[in-house]
């Protein structure tokens, strides 16, 4: 069985520019007023984070239609997995600042 994955293989070049995009408002939120905008700053990349296991398992799924046999499938998933249990733990970390 022969897959095609050289036009139809899974990019996430958008998960580098929102990487960026929130960095960039970190860095502009901590020069202002770190220990105000804590809970704020927790809370976006806790959202990030969440999207990035959206674009990835996403992004999983489309790979597995193409080439089931390729280490990005594995790539996607292992790192969805990853930020999953990371999100939980900086949306936590947001919940204890805001209290």
């Amino acid at each position: 069985m022969k897959f095609d994955t050289r036009s139809k293989k899974p990019k996430l070049y958008n998960l580098l520019i929102q990487a960026l995009f929130v960095l960039l408002i970190v860095i502009l939120l901590v020069q202002k007023d770190a220990e105000r905008h804590a809970a704020l700053i927790s809370a976006l990349i806790g959202i990030f984070l969440l999207a990035a296991v959206g674009q990835l398992i996403a992004a999983f799924f489309k790979q597995i239609q193409y080439n089931p046999y390729s280490y990005n499938t594995i790539y996607y998933m292992g790192f969805s997995l990853f930020l999953l249990a990371v999100a939980v733990m900086q949306l936590r970390i947001t919940l204890l600042l805001i209290r």
